[in-house]
């Protein structure tokens, strides 16, 4: 992938046009009645036509949910005013789009209803609750038993009740995150790491749904990526970690988990995705190049009320070629809408009726044009060192989990 801000990023510029219908797709289509790159701008409409809708959505969203805060519907009109003066770059062709009107495009793209963001509500998906101008809720309302059961094995992070990051059981007292979550939760030191106090792995908070819903304590971090997690992303580097979690109290509920997908070690181009998450800090952890006003935007109005829970459907980019190394690449790219954080969120592939698989685990994202979200593929990382001096299969093993 090539980029440069504010200069000629042509392969950014042909995918934006690709992505509103501007030119032909090459992106290759896939199973399910899923579309093509193509076939979403055809089912969005004109391009004029989506910065409108996406428009009128934002502006409902201030309204209905933030008291129509002058502030941000002024932001709202800057967006669409940027994303008009981008499509007539992107057609003109005489240079790329700058930051700004790159970010005004992420704004439109995540609210013109192409990548939805639906809420979890009492352990359900609630598919009226996200703008959708794409085929997604017929191709997923059948899945809608499998998908719940895919969500209620996510939690929040909390310091108290502060949303820290996501985190998924792949054991019923064994929840896997990111490195960089963990950090905000425990001291990392030669001699160990040790987690604070009051920290929790909550199953609800949904919007207008459950608040709480069977709450643990985070005892301990068992293992993580061996190298420390700062800005800007590098990803060489293992964003992972393993958290001890107590038992669940309710019988419902002690033994659900995410199996791993040992078998798929490399997640191609357009497979259909979906994560679950609950907003974080994005900025934290995302270049300050590719932070501007518009990705500010975008994130207050999909976070919702205390980082709630949602479930976001997507398309697999494939493997990231930066992370190749010794063992080849070992990261994937995807574009479901988790532009406003789900550090910690798992990735799955939906294909057929099997329940859903942790095949990634999401840990960043990136601005300012073509829109791309990172996760490592976990079978592609079995051979990397974590704390404690083995690989991540080793660590795993000890812990009685296969990978």
């Amino acid at each position: 992938m090539t980029r440069e801000i504010g200069g000629q990023d042509w392969s950014a510029a042909d995918a934006w046009r690709q992505r509103f219908g501007m030119m032909s797709a090459s992106a290759p289509s896939f199973e399910s009645a899923l579309e093509s790159n193509q076939e979403i701008a055809d089912a969005a409409g004109a391009p004029e036509d989506r910065i409108k809708r996406a428009r009128e959505e934002m502006r409902r969203i201030v309204q209905e949910h933030f008291g129509g805060d002058a502030a941000l519907l002024a932001a709202v009109d800057s967006a669409k005013v940027t994303s008009e003066q981008a499509m007539n770059v992107l057609r003109d062709a005489q240079r790329a789009p700058t930051s700004a009107e790159y970010g005004s495009l992420e704004a439109i793209v995540a609210f013109d209803g192409t990548r939805p963001s639906f809420l979890v509500r009492d352990g359900d998906i609630d598919f009226e609750s996200s703008y959708c101008t794409s085929p997604w809720k017929t191709t997923l309302k059948p899945r809608r038993e499998q998908l719940a059961a895919f969500a209620a094995c996510v939690g929040r992070i909390e310091v108290g009740e502060i949303g820290i990051g996501t985190a998924f059981l792949i054991s019923p007292t064994l929840a896997l995150s990111n490195r960089h979550v963990a950090q905000a939760i425990a001291q990392f030191g030669p001699s160990g790491i040790t987690v604070k106090s009051d920290v929790y792995l909550d199953f609800g908070r949904e919007h207008q749904g459950r608040e709480s819903h069977d709450r643990r304590a985070v005892r301990k971090v068992l293992f993580a990526g061996k190298r420390l997690i700062a800005p800007p992303i590098d990803h060489e580097k293992l964003d992972l970690a393993l958290l001890g979690v107590d038992a669940s109290s309710s019988s419902e509920h002690r033994d659900r988990r995410l199996e791993f997908a040992p078998s798929v070690a490399e997640v191609d181009a357009g497979w259909m995705v979906a994560t679950v998450g609950y907003p974080a800090d994005w900025r934290q952890w995302v270049p300050t190049e590719f932070v501007n006003e518009y990705g500010e935007l975008i994130a207050k109005l999909l976070e919702g009320e205390k980082g709630t829970k949602r479930f976001a459907p997507g398309q697999s980019g494939g493997m990231l070629a930066e992370t190749a190394n010794a063992t080849g690449p070992r990261s994937a790219m995807h574009d479901a809408t988790t532009i406003n954080g789900n550090s910690g969120s798992p990735l799955a592939i939906i294909d057929g009726a099997a329940p859903l698989q942790a095949v990634g685990l999401h840990y960043g994202g990136q601005w300012a044009g073509q829109r791309a979200n990172w996760a490592h593929v976990l079978a592609a990382c079995a051979n990397a060192e974590v704390t404690g001096g083995v690989d991540l299969r080793t660590a795993l093993k000890q812990h009685d989990i296969t990978l």
